[in-house]
């Protein structure tokens, strides 16, 4: 010490490095890669099989862990190495059928908790090779309820399991409203050949003047018409599912009173005439 000194100390954070690395069939979260972190820090490392895989165990610096997910605290330097082996398989097999005809369903769609999918042949059967485990077996087909049963396959071999599915009824028809009658003149007489509509739907009258009609159930303004006659029309409220009967009754038209004036006329001037001339 010759003179005065001033002393200023520098501190880094430590930091370790993780390199994670993985064998065919698999990854792992995060991917394999070298990774920094700071002293002390903990880390979590989660092995992901492919399909067909199953996870098998850790290396992590030579030593084995069958951990998974694996977490480490960052006191030092680590290399992991997922290992992952080929899955053992087990078999799903069976028939998909109509539950209440018992005949093969052909195009139905199986599938194992999304892992495997299939669909029935035309003699309704159906086969599923999956890793060994415990499954949600489902079955949808068109014009049936969808099927679903949890299947333990925790064991290699072939499982047999019949699907027997639920026809969907077919819907109830619409109940219907049905609009009928006779249509008369003003004397009585049945009017054949009259045109009736009702806001679409359309008919004619028979010999005996007599229509019906099947219609929704709503309100409708019933038209008829027929030559020589006025149209008729009126609104009828359907809307509620029955029978509805009506009686139109038609007038004459203009032209054919004045027709039948005219007749009623020289009728009268003929019988007029008549008896002038015996009177002579």
């Amino acid at each position: 010490m010759n003179d005065n000194y001033g002393v200023v100390v520098y501190f880094v954070e430590q930091t370790f490095t993780l390199t994670i690395s993985a064998t065919s069939g698999g990854t792992t979260d995060p991917p394999p890669g070298s990774y920094t972190y700071s002293y002390d820090q903990q880390v979590t490392i989660t092995a992901i099989p492919d399909r067909g895989y199953a996870f098998s165990h850790w290396s992590i610096d030579g030593l084995i862990s069958m951990t998974n997910p694996l977490t480490l605290t960052m006191t030092r330097d680590y290399s992991v190495e997922a290992t992952f082996v080929e899955a053992p398989t087990a078999t799903i097999t069976g028939t998909v059928v109509n539950a209440e005809t018992n005949e093969p369903i052909v195009g139905a769609t199986i599938s194992a908790n999304n892992i495997a999918t299939t669909t029935s042949g035309t003699d309704g059967k159906y086969s599923l090779t999956v890793p060994i485990g415990v499954y949600t077996l489902k079955a949808t087909a068109s014009g049936f309820y969808d099927w679903s049963s949890t299947v333990d396959v925790s064991t290699e071999g072939t499982y047999v399991i019949d699907i027997p599915m639920t026809p969907v009824p077919p819907p109830s028809p619409m109940p219907m409203s049905t609009i009928k009658g006779t249509v008369t003149d003003q004397e009585g007489n049945p009017i054949a050949g009259a045109t009736v509509t009702a806001d679409g739907y359309t008919t004619i009258t028979d010999a005996e003047g007599k229509f019906e009609l099947t219609v929704e159930p709503r309100v409708y303004t019933v038209t008829i018409k027929v030559e020589g006659y006025k149209e008729w029309s009126k609104e009828i409220d359907a809307s509620t599912a029955g029978t509805y009967v009506i009686s139109p009754v038609l007038e004459k038209a203009a032209t054919e009173v004045r027709a039948e004036f005219a007749v009623g006329i020289i009728f009268l001037v003929a019988v007029i005439v008549a008896v002038a001339y015996k009177g002579r």
